[in-house]
């Protein structure tokens, strides 16, 4: 038990690592589309949902729900999704 705990706070710690990383993306290159750092946000929280469900822990309906709001929101205000440029 207190392995599985462990290891979701360290699924967690390297989401909240990955958000801040895409927070500071996001301020040094203010050229970036509108809404890239919310798309960013739907796919960190994504990942660590899926990392969860791989690992056979139970997966948070809360993070789900707030990873699909950027989504929905772009498409609702008929506003494209950015496409990642490669």
């Amino acid at each position: 038990m207190e392995n599985t705990r462990k290891f979701t706070f360290n699924l967690e710690a390297i989401a909240w690592g990955a958000l801040f990383i895409l927070w500071g993306f996001t301020e040094l290159f203010p050229s970036l589309p509108k809404g890239t750092g919310a798309i960013g946000i739907g796919l960190i929280l994504i990942g660590l949902n899926a990392a969860r469900s791989w690992t056979g822990q139970s997966t948070s309906g809360f993070t789900i729900t707030s990873a699909f709001w950027p989504y929905s929101w772009r498409i609702g205000t008929g506003t494209p999704v950015p496409a990642p440029s490669l």
